[in-house]
């Protein structure tokens, strides 16, 4: 899931943060909700799926959002 890092690190402006599947892309990354809802947009672009609004607090972490789209593709 390489591809989810690039995505990801388009948003991020700290570039001494290491991603993990713990990091939380609002808190630990000061994500805004707009860079948010970017990153879900270019998820669903890229991956060719559709990210439900009622899911959508259900995938803050980096692993959340992988799990999420292996089950989705």
């Amino acid at each position: 899931m390489g591809n989810l890092e690039n995505i990801i690190c388009k948003y991020v402006t700290d570039t001494s943060i290491e991603l993990s599947d713990n990091t939380n892309l609002m808190r630990d990354l000061e994500l805004s909700s707009l860079d948010f809802a970017d990153i879900l947009c270019d998820i669903e672009d890229y991956y060719g799926i559709e990210v439900n609004e009622k899911d959508i607090n259900n995938i803050m972490t980096i692993g959340e959002i992988k799990s999420y789209i292996e089950g989705k593709v």
